[in-house]
């Protein structure tokens, strides 16, 4: 997401891991979609057999707020949708100045998205303080990384601005781990609908960035061994 130059070429992540991140973005861009193809109701009926509470009671409040939820909704979606995009290398060799605005693009994205995800927490939380504060955190920390990876582009540190665009999409991925986590604390542990879902916020996107800092390191590990005792690492 380089918005002065093309950054690095290779791949940020393992093949495997790719994958489970197209799959997870596809997932939620599906999910977000789906409310406005067949409508509020159907989505609703789609979701109660994983989350009926929440479906049935708070989705009918989210609709009401109708402009945060487009916003939310079909920004997210084009976020995650740019996201992917960002992290192809062919893409990055081939596209360099696509790769540049469409990087533009996702992180002015990404703040809105952080934003109206606060809105919709502090203004209406189904959970309560225990969704709220989760949501406040890893929205400011969206906003803080991706401010971050854009600064280390234009200082042309291509290495930490790659890092710090892993967190911010990790953050942006996170609400589909937290889809994941939350019905298996309904159902398999038996909480109650409300404190599931602060706990399903913390646990996915804490899991979704662990699984981001795994990488980092795993690439830093990789870099230190491609570098030799005479030779300086590069930024």
């Amino acid at each position: 997401m380089a918005l002065e130059s093309t950054p690095s070429n290779a791949a940020l992540a393992p093949r495997w891991v790719r994958g489970l991140v197209i799959y997870s973005g596809v997932a939620l861009v599906i999910t977000a979609l789906h409310r406005y193809v067949s409508g509020l109701d159907a989505h609703v009926a789609l979701l109660a057999p994983l989350a009926a509470e929440f479906a049935t009671e708070q989705f009918a409040i989210i609709a009401s707020h109708s402009v945060s939820e487009f916003i939310h909704r079909i920004g997210g979606s084009l976020l995650v949708v740019l996201g992917l995009l960002q992290f192809s290398a062919k893409l990055r060799t081939r596209r360099p100045r696509f790769h540049r605005w469409s990087g533009r693009v996702y992180a002015a994205l990404a703040i809105i998205a952080a934003l109206s995800g606060i809105y919709m927490s502090v203004l209406f939380p189904f959970g309560g303080l225990t969704e709220t504060v989760p949501s406040v955190l890893f929205g400011v920390g969206l906003v803080a990384v991706t401010v971050a990876g854009i600064v280390t582009a234009r200082r042309r540190n291509f290495e930490a601005h790659g890092e710090w665009m892993m967190r911010s999409f990790a953050i942006v991925v996170g609400p589909f781990v937290i889809r994941v986590v939350y019905p298996v604390l309904l159902f398999g542990l038996g909480m109650d609908a409300r404190p599931a879902v602060g706990v399903s916020f913390w646990l996915g996107w804490v899991i979704s960035l662990g699984i981001a800092e795994l990488l980092i390191a795993r690439r830093r590990a990789q870099r230190r061994g491609q570098v030799g005792p005479e030779t300086p690492a590069s930024a």
